[in-house]
């Protein structure tokens, strides 16, 4: 029966046709209960009767259904409706990476990104337990920002996971039953022969062949002379090809010979392996590119050559810019003639921006290659091994040094080092529970300023100590950022937080604290950033990020003039999140780590002073936090954050007992937040779906988790209603983070609160809903109906992070008595407000991690102690804690008790920072 356009199937309306094939028709429709459009793949009712067909249709829902992972297509429903089957997934924007290649040639990098995405996906679906078996250009999808889907699991193998000796994967096949696209297909695909992940690694190569040399490496005219090329025919070297003769670097000639070796054992041995080396040699491309520019500019000094006399044996990377073009997307001839035309007067000005952002992507991308082979044309990468966790991480101005705060145990400490492999640490400011703040050195480099704070207080206490060790010197109080030096290290520029008048302050002064002068002061929603300002190298202007919480959460960096206060935005960008800013050394150039909306890693950008105009400086998946440079911009230093986090479910009485939900390879699912339904589900925050969203599992049933929001960049914190009727939420997706009501099933969204910054909903047993929100200036608790209405103020005191006593009795919470203290403690207070009922210290971080235990007696929360996380519980009357659990291994992300008190849900994982150089690059 066909479908015509315009009418429904199900709950769904119908758009267009996207396809057809053996498989089915695709449709693109609206899902008119959730008003999302969707892709709709039916299998025509004709095939509803021949078994084989319906049995890969199930297959396919049912494999891709099982993975969580940003390069692969998000199942959203699988069913029955007219007598028909059909699979509803996320509508992909974009095309098909066959109709890329036909548009026109890819550029070696672009052809490694993609490839680098694939390989990320499959990797992901071998952990599960899946193999794809049709790898090809037909099932890969490329949106238009050049992110990768990979489609299609109907051929998908579920099979027994990897061994604990880490041997393949393995799924058999039906004798004689070749399954699978005849041009992308393995040697053992091609016989029949058992699968295991090393069978997608072949087509992957494949499918990056084709990418480069625009044909396949196996191309033939019928299938059985592709089929037997494939089991008996060595590729020509990509080289050979006429049109890549020049540009293929020999890595990468190496990295497809080994995808493509016919006997397995000889071919990479997984996805992730393969992955590896295609970003190893990413970052080197890039590194080349960078001593190319130098050669060209030398010759063109030289005024005796022409662009025609070069070989360049890489092609420069894409980058992607705002507002202007990056001249990192220009050719090397283009660079070449350009300099031709100027000759002096443009090369050094050119050359050194080349360099800076050449240098700059290169020495931040994700280090995973050993010292010995990070050495590429005369330059130096190292990636620095410290004794723990790095929180935050800065170069000398001379490059000499690298000074770096570490994270052990819950305790935090100063260490300083030589900025090469191999050098000694020094523990200059030891293990404290206090927390720092980012470490500046001084314009001479002899001494190290750092800030100290309590737990959760808005300010603290700045000190300096000489760079080789000796005694911390307390210099003043009332600092709320990292610290900036003038040039002469006469003056130094900081924020302070005011957080009982909701103002915060960009002041200056002498190290020592006195002649301070604020500069600007800044009153909620607007305020300036606590991530740490940096001075000019002229000394006449002071570059700041700031944040705007009028409409969602906004942050800009803005210049501010020392002679007068006069400030100028410098970013027109509605970004997520801005680090700490850092001029570069010639004063032309602001670096930044920032995130845009709607991703889930910072990547580093280059504003350009005084014009603003912004380059990208990185595009990758990774997430990098405190880019700093030295003053000649000779070492660059950054860290580089990566965490990954499952769904984990173990009885309370048994905690050994504890079995993996989710397997989401680089997911980061639970950290923003975990609920318990009624019936036994777990309601979660992931960014499987490539932002976070809210989804939901049963970890009883065996099934699949479901994805149940799709608006906007960031749903997270769910809390559910006792009835077990609504789960409340914290969403960005009416431009301002407010707090939003759903159905169980995640239809029926209703606004609940319209604050600027409403956070941490959590719902009572009486049917109200406590957040906190900044509506009188400050951050304080309010209250909302849960069927809507206006808002009511439980405390007048600086207050957040809420949790609910099961009776609703009672509320723990972060609180100021500003009175006693401006720092924060854990406070249990009564569900109508006024005074502490108790209060106590909690040596966690975030204070979202709290929760009650079931009898409201206690407030339980996570410490981490020798690279692992456990659960303590603080008795709400007072006394000593208790250890709850006793896990070995991994860090507690987020964590909830179920509703019958047998069952610990928690998000458990791994983060792991690093700090990665770049020097000697000139």
């Amino acid at each position: 029966m066909p479908i015509h356009i315009g009418s429904r199937f199900d709950r769904y309306e119908i758009i267009s046709l996207l396809g057809a094939g053996g498989m089915g028709e695709v449709y693109l429709a609206r899902d008119t209960k959730l008003d999302r459009k969707v892709a709709l793949k039916i299998l025509p009712i004709a095939y509803t009767h021949d078994a084989e067909r319906v049995r890969r249709f199930e297959k396919e829902a049912k494999s891709a259904s099982a993975l969580n992972h940003p390069n692969i297509i998000t199942i959203y429903e699988v069913g029955q409706a007219d007598n028909a089957h059909f699979i509803a997934t996320e509508y992909i924007e974009g095309q098909t990476l066959r109709k890329r290649m036909r548009r026109e040639r890819m550029t070696i990098n672009e052809a490694i990104e993609i490839a680098m995405q694939i390989a990320g996906a499959l990797h992901s679906a071998h952990s599960a337990g899946i193999l794809h078996r049709d790898i090809k250009p037909e099932n890969i999808m490329v949106r238009p920002d050049g992110y990768v889907k990979v489609l299609d699991f109907g051929l998908a193998k579920l099979t027994e996971r990897a061994s604990d000796d880490g041997s393949p994967l393995e799924s058999e096949t039906d004798p004689g039953l070749v399954m699978g696209t005849a041009t992308y297909m393995s040697p053992e695909q091609a016989r029949a022969q058992k699968l295991d992940a090393r069978s997608d690694v072949f087509s992957l190569g494949i499918v990056l062949y084709e990418m480069i040399a625009g044909r396949s490496p196996f191309h033939d005219q019928t299938a059985s002379d592709v089929m037997a090329a494939i089991l008996h025919r060595e590729p020509i070297l990509l080289s050979q090809h006429a049109s890549t003769a020049s540009v293929i670097p020999p890595e990468l000639e190496r990295i497809v010979h080994r995808a493509l070796a016919k006997d397995r054992e000889a071919r990479y041995q997984s996805a992730k392996e393969m992955q590896r080396d295609l970003k190893n040699l990413r970052a080197r491309l890039s590194s080349s590119f960078m001593a190319t520019a130098a050669h060209l500019a030398q010759v063109a000094d030289e005024g005796d050559s022409d662009p025609g006399d070069f070989e360049t044996s890489v092609e420069p990377r894409a980058h992607e810019t705002e507002a202007v073009s990056s001249p990192l997307n220009t050719s090397a001839g283009v660079i070449f003639s350009e300099i031709k035309k100027h000759k002096r007067a443009v090369i050094g000005g050119l050359l050194l921006f080349i360099v800076v952002v050449a240098g700059i992507g290169f020495a931040i991308a994700r280090w995973v290659i050993h010292p010995k082979e990070a050495i590429v044309h005369d330059a130096r990468f190292t990636r620095l091994a410290t004794p723990g966790r790095v929180i935050d991480a800065v170069i000398s101005p001379d490059g000499k040094y690298a000074a770096y705060v570490i994270d052990d145990g819950g305790k935090r400490s100063l260490w300083i080092r030589q900025a090469s492999a191999g050098s000694r640490e020094v523990l200059i400011v030891p293990a404290t529970e206090l927390r720092f703040r980012a470490p500046t050195f001084s314009r001479d480099g002899a001494s190290v300023f750092y800030m100290l704070r309590k737990q959760d207080a808005r300010t603290g206490d700045l000190y300096r100590v000489p760079t080789l060790g000796g005694t911390p010197r307390k210099l003043f109080s009332g600092v709320s950022s990292p610290v900036a030096l003038s040039q002469d290290d006469t003056q130094i520029a900081y924020v302070r937080e005011l957080a009982d008048t909701g103002t915060s302050a960009l002041l200056i002064a002498s190290p020592d604290g006195t002649r301070q002068r604020e500069l600007a002061r800044r009153t909620l929603p607007d305020s300036f950033s606590i991530e740490g300002p940096d001075w000019s190298p002229d000394g006449e202007t002071i570059a700041c990020p700031t944040a705007n919480f009028g409409s969602g959460v906004n942050q800009n960096v803005v210049a501010i003039k020392v002679l007068d206060g006069t400030s100028k935005e410098l970013t027109r960008h509605p970004w997520s999140n801005i680090g700490r800013v850092a001029w570069t050394g010639d004063g032309k150039g602001i670096l930044m780590a920032a995130r845009e909306p709607g991703t889930l890693g910072r990547q580093v950008w280059l504003i350009s002073y005084p014009d603003g105009k912004l380059a990208r400086v990185t595009n990758d998946l990774n997430d990098y936090r405190g880019v700093t440079a030295s003053t000649d911009i000779s070492t660059i230093a950054a860290v580089q954050i990566n965490q990954i986090s499952n769904l984990w479910v173990a009885p309370v009485n048994d905690i050994r007992r504890a079995r993996q939900l989710t397997f989401g390879s680089g997911a980061m699912e639970g950290t923003q937040g975990i609920a318990w339904t009624a019936d036994g589900s777990i309601v979660y925050s992931s960014n499987a779906s490539g932002k976070y969203d809210i989804w939901k599992i049963n970890p009883n049933s065996g099934g699949l988790p479901q994805q149940l929001t799709f608006e906007g960049n960031n749903n997270s914190f769910p809390s559910l209603s006792a009835d077990g009727r609504y789960i409340v939420f914290n969403s960005d997706r009416s431009g301002k983070v407010s707090v939003w009501r759903m159905d169980v099933d995640g239809g029926n969204a209703k606004q609940l609160t319209f604050g600027q910054l409403d956070l941490d909903p959590r719902v009572t047993s009486g049917g109200w809903v406590v957040f906190s929100s900044i509506k009188t200036g400050k951050r304080t608790l309010w209250k909302v109906p849960i069927d809507g209405g206006e808002p009511v103020q439980i405390l007048e005191a600086i207050s957040e992070y809420p949790v609910i006593s099961p009776d609703g009795k009672l509320i723990a919470c972060s609180y100021v008595d500003e009175k006693v203290s401006p720092s924060a403690r854990f406070a249990v207070i009564p569900f109508e407000g006024g005074a502490p009922i108790n209060a106590f210290d909690i040596p966690t971080t975030p204070w979202r991690l709290v929760r009650w235990s079931l009898d409201n007696a206690a407030v339980t929360y996570v410490i981490g102690n020798n690279g692992a996380s456990n659960i303590w519980s603080q008795p709400a009357a007072g006394g000593a804690p208790k250890q709850v659990t006793d896990f070995g291994s991994n860090q507690i992300f987020g964590f909830d008790w179920s509703p019958d008190g047998k069952s610990l849900a928690c998000a458990r994982g791994l983060e792991t920072r690093e700090i990665v150089l770049i020097s000697s690059f000139r």
